[in-house]
């Protein structure tokens, strides 16, 4: 025999067999690297955006207490004016005599724009399994002492929990009392009662405590913006990046045009009650106020509509409304009630007297014109054109609603 060894020779098609398999092994394995890859990058860029979200809630965190302690300390001002000034405390405004009931006693005020909103703390607790590196273990301590603080300052502002000085001077029970003596539908027991209540060394001891309090809502603040600085240098964010994220977040809307403000717009909010603005080419418009009004002398509502007139136009991003308190007009529409035929003269005499009479028409009129005959409202408008946003010097926000 020669000295040619045997050679395993493959056949074509087992060529192509493991041909395939190997393609289609390097395929699977492509296929699954460029997936972990994508995925790992998708995780990260959600990691991020979340970061972004939680040092947004932070900063607005840092506001809002920013806003409760700007009411402290005015409110505390008041009070320091009327303690000295006692035997004259009946010549403060209204404003400011409300603003010293409200400071003393619990339950008698609110505002949005000193409440914690708690949404973006329930997105981070559900997200905390992605959270890997180091430093965004870092990041999540940091959050998470973050919420734990304001979680206690929270109890504090409501109840006083830990930390006396917190509680109101007059008991909820006391309010509740004070309220139904008619101390605020009766000017003379809300003054008297006022005076008595400043007086008590009860009550002065919570307004000297403000300085205890001022101090920690100032540490606070501190503890929260050094946190977060730490936050952005931790996650890489920059001033730039939070800036474009709340622009990719806040609502698209563009301030209103004269041509925008054209039409009948009515309040998105409808209970028993409704304002409609009819804005007319020739820059005058109508107001109506429109209210359900029920009375256990007839069954169903009567509809009480309020009108008043004026001028409009439009001035940088705000509309100015100029209203003329002489063409104010009441109406009640009563074909929507029903009752008995011997409380005929009962109902037409609340109509007359408390719905359209005389005394209630000039007490609207006086009423406009002490508030102001010129309004003035930012407006935002949104893409749609239908939905008008309009924010008056008090940062009060009314939506309306283009009507069909």
């Amino acid at each position: 025999m020669g000295n040619n060894k045997d050679k395993t020779k493959l056949s074509p098609w087992w060529k192509g067999f493991l041909t395939s398999i190997l393609g289609t092994t390097i395929s699977i394995a492509l296929t699954f690297g460029t997936t972990a890859i994508v995925n790992s990058r998708e995780a990260k860029n959600a990691r991020r955006l979340t970061a972004m979200m939680i040092i947004q809630d932070i900063d607005n965190s840092i506001e809002t207490l920013g806003n409760i302690m700007e009411h402290e300390e005015k409110s505390y001002n008041a009070t320091q004016y009327a303690i000295n000034h006692i035997d004259s405390i009946a010549a403060l405004p209204d404003d400011t005599l409300n603003l010293l009931l409200q400071y003393i006693m619990p339950g008698m005020w609110m505002s949005t724009d000193m409440e914690f909103d708690d949404s973006k703390e329930r997105i981070f607790h559900s997200s905390q399994d992605s959270w890997s590196t180091l430093n965004d273990i870092a990041f999540v301590n940091n959050v998470e002492s973050f919420y734990k603080s304001r979680h206690v300052l929270q109890r504090l502002l409501k109840t006083g929990d830990d930390m006396y000085y917190w509680i109101k001077p007059i008991s909820k029970e006391e309010a509740i009392h004070d309220i139904q003596s008619g101390i605020l539908t009766n000017k003379d027991k809300f003054i008297s009662n006022l005076e008595r209540r400043l007086k008590e060394p009860r009550v002065q001891e919570y307004i000297a405590n403000y300085f205890k309090r001022i101090k920690l809502y100032q540490d606070v603040i501190e503890g929260w913006s050094g946190l977060n600085e730490e936050n952005k240098f931790l996650m890489n964010i920059t001033k730039e990046d939070l800036n474009e994220f709340k622009e990719s977040t806040i609502k698209k809307s563009r301030a209103a045009k004269e041509e925008d403000v054209i039409g009948a717009w009515i309040d998105s909010v409808v209970v028993d009650h409704q304002v409609e603005y009819e804005y007319c080419k020739d820059h005058t418009f109508t107001m109506r106020a429109i209210h359900q009004v029920g009375h256990p002398a007839y069954f169903g509502k009567i509809v009480r509509t309020a009108t008043l007139e004026g001028t409009w136009t439009i001035e940088g991003d705000s509309i100015i409304a100029i209203f003329d308190p002489s063409t104010c007009k009441l109406s009640a529409d009563d074909s929507g009630i029903t009752y008995p035929e011997e409380m005929r003269d009962s109902v037409e005499r609340f109509i007359n007297l408390w719905l359209v009479g005389d005394k209630q028409l000039h007490d609207l009129k006086q009423s406009i014109t002490e508030q102001g005959v010129r309004q003035s409202r930012a407006t935002n408008i949104d893409l749609t054109g239908n939905r008008l946003e309009l924010i008056d010097s008090e940062k009060k926000t009314t939506h309306y609603k283009r009507k069909k």
